[in-house]
């Protein structure tokens, strides 16, 4: 998926005529707007079209893979098991087919890390991201990669590993020679909070605008949240800058950006969750042993 190409949104006035075409086809259109729709943090819409392009597939196909992810997402925080289930469907299907370790073993690979990890296995989330990482090395695909290293760097990044910077550089190497790009913003996120608490403030405040100019360039309402929370939580551990952080919070919390709760809430943790820990890990100081804490910041 390249969404700096907008291919997404092409598909959306398909939809009025996917009744005329071949299933597969009609598949294609669903996913595509399964993605788009996600994209502008329309979750119900998403998971609708979703189910409906999994609905006429039968074989593990590129939208096949696509459809199952977004299905899975969109039962992560309210039917765990219900979203393992999907991938646990997907896997049964690739092993009809005789899959062996090609493009569908990574893709599997990566979705099923992903969203374990959202879901809170995380053994198995980074299982499954480092065996994505190793085929995909084996095979050579840039795309499946950066894919794999982003979010292995990911799950990395929240178990605190020094390794997790130099996953998440090497996707973005990758995105920048011309890698499909649907996870350079997340990639660009955890490089920003990774540099901060690193005590990079360049490459910090670099990582953080360029993950919110990405994401408004292809006008990804979901991924210019995320990447708007990114820049608050790294400005607001800075000295100096929180009136900054305020504005970006703000911005945020506007009539633009405050109707897609899904990337900031959740039990367990979402991404943004995960970050703000780790910065306040790095941010917060000791204090005695009985003392309380001053506050918890939970507005940031």
């Amino acid at each position: 998926m390249q969404p700096s190409w907008g291919i997404c949104a092409w598909a959306a006035p398909a939809l009025s005529r996917v009744d005329d075409i071949d299933a597969a086809q009609r598949a294609t259109v669903h996913t595509v707007t399964s993605v788009d729709a996600l994209l502008q943090g329309d979750i119900e819409q998403c998971g609708l079209l979703g189910r409906r392009a999994l609905a006429d597939l039968v074989r593990f196909t590129a939208a096949y893979c696509v459809a199952m992810v977004q299905v899975s997402l969109m039962e992560v925080y309210g039917d765990p098991a219900a979203a393992m289930a999907v991938l646990g469907e997907g896997r049964c299907l690739l092993a009809a087919e005789g899959g062996s370790d090609d493009w569908r073993t990574i893709q599997l690979q990566t979705a099923t890390s992903f969203v374990a990890g959202l879901v809170g296995d995380g053994d198995t989330a980074r299982a499954e991201a480092h065996r994505a990482v190793a085929v995909a090395r084996r095979l050579a695909i840039p795309t499946l990669l950066a894919t794999a290293l982003t979010i292995q760097g990911h799950w990395l990044c929240a178990d605190h590993s020094p390794d997790a910077l130099a996953a998440i550089d090497e996707a973005i190497g990758l995105f920048d020679t011309g890698a499909g790009d649907l996870l350079f913003a997340t990639a660009l996120m955890d490089a920003a909070v990774l540099r901060a608490v690193s005590g990079d403030p360049a490459g910090t405040a670099d990582a953080a605008r360029r993950a919110v100019d990405y994401a408004a360039h292809n006008g990804s309402r979901v991924f210019v949240a995320d990447a708007v929370a990114v820049a608050t939580l790294v400005l607001a551990g800075r000295p100096k800058s929180g009136a900054a952080a305020a504005t970006a919070n703000g911005a945020r919390r506007g009539s633009a950006l405050g109707l897609i709760p899904s990337a900031f809430r959740g039990d367990p943790p979402t991404p943004h969750r995960r970050r703000r820990r780790i910065c306040r890990r790095h941010a917060e100081p000791r204090r005695p042993r009985g003392r309380p804490r001053a506050g918890r910041g939970d507005d940031v």
